[in-house]
């Protein structure tokens, strides 16, 4: 099987001459699919529509979760079928959790952004394996109507 490179590329190495670090298909997908969800929509010069739309609902005014979460799961959905080229049957899931923090001497709960858990799971095509790559993306608060 032909190894790949990891993300970040570690361009020092290149200048002393160094190897680069390689991965095998699955890590390689799963850090490319971190990629795509990680980046701002617009933040890569090159293809502005290259990123995560979660990134563009920064502070917004949400009239349903469950619609907001299905309108984001679509969006994701379209974006690793645009650019991740290796996997088939891809699936989106995402909820939205309110992690909790507790404060060591009073033991109280203190509300903490938002976090969304993400999960994309589909098949390699190269190797017919399952694949399955969950994120948990820490987002501002959503205000709900």
């Amino acid at each position: 099987m032909r190894p790949y490179y990891t993300f970040p590329l570690q361009t020092e190495q290149l200048t002393q001459k160094q190897r680069l670090r390689l991965c095998e298909l699955k890590e390689a997908i799963a850090e490319y699919v971190h990629l795509i969800l990680k980046t701002h929509l617009t933040e890569y010069r090159y293809d502005y529509d290259f990123g995560c739309y979660v990134w563009e609902q920064d502070f917004e005014n949400i009239k349903s979760i469950s619609k907001w979460e299905s309108s984001l799961e679509a969006q994701i959905k379209e974006a690793i079928n645009r650019y991740e080229k290796r996997m088939d049957n891809i699936q989106t899931k995402v909820t939205v959790e309110d992690p909790k923090d507790y404060a060591s001497e009073s033991n109280a709960q203190n509300r903490l952004k938002k976090r969304i858990h993400i999960t994309v799971s589909g098949t390699i095509q190269k190797t017919r394996e399952l694949f399955q790559h969950q994120e948990f993306i820490y987002f501002s608060p959503l205000s709900i109507n």
